[in-house]
């Protein structure tokens, strides 16, 4: 920023006697990072208290770094800002995850508190969260989570060890809903070509080349999958 200069200028609003910024906070932080003493900012006209957490919402949903559990967070609160407005189609646009992806998203946070802090430690993973979900108890749910990390299991073999749990307990396997790619990636067409791209989390213990392989089968089966077209129905 200090050789560049600032690209685009910040959004703030008066009010109370001082300039409050409603977006550019990452700006503004790199501003300070690089020693500036100032910050080009836009004076916007007043908006609504909704209207200025929707800014920042945005802003911290378009950050490079979010864990799932902020991201699920993000989506959450943006909708409950305006659920008329901000729809689950409505944030996939401004976000281009896709609106399976925003609703699993959302569903993770119905997790027991300790789980949604493994996965935001990276302790376990947002697939191994929307396995979880399907067990019908928090104590089942937190039951599985324990030997999830104290075995290091990867996806596939805690999806194994969940239809076990299932059968053991009499517990009927819900249908499969059509999944989103699994966290990290990103599926685009380009004519011919089927272009791939992200980041994947390494849960603690596990090998990294071992765990990017299954992620990334992961995501290529789910991706499949969300292509199918829906069976059609009989009259």
């Amino acid at each position: 920023m200090k050789e560049e200069g600032q690209i685009e200028p910040a959004l703030v609003r008066w009010k109370d006697g001082f300039y409050e910024l409603i977006f550019g906070e990452r700006r503004w932080r790199a501003a300070q990072l690089a020693g500036l003493t100032y910050l080009e900012a836009r004076v916007i006209t007043p908006v609504s208290e909704a209207e200025a957490a929707a800014k920042g919402l945005i802003e911290n949903l378009q950050r490079e770094n979010l864990n799932p559990i902020e991201e699920a967070a993000g989506f959450k609160e943006l909708n409950e800002l305006d659920p008329a407005y901000w729809t689950q189609a409505k944030i996939d646009e401004l976000t281009g995850k896709g609106q399976t992806y925003i609703s699993e998203s959302i569903r993770l946070l119905r997790l027991p508190p300790e789980i949604l802090q493994d996965i935001t430690r990276v302790i376990l993973t947002r697939s191994h969260g929307e396995l979880l979900l399907g067990l019908p108890t928090p104590e089942l749910q937190k039951e599985m989570a324990e030997k999830m990390k104290q075995n290091s299991w990867n996806v596939r073999e805690s999806e194994r060890q969940i239809e076990l749990l299932m059968k053991e307990h009499g517990i009927e396997k819900p249908k499969k809903a059509k999944k989103a790619p699994a966290e990290g990636f990103q599926f685009k067409s380009d004519g011919d070509r089927l272009i791939v791209s992200g980041h994947v989390q390494i849960p603690q213990g596990q090998d990294p080349v071992q765990a990017l392989t299954d992620q990334f089968k992961d995501a290529c089966t789910r991706w499949a999958a969300s292509q199918k077209p829906e069976p059609e129905t009989g009259s």
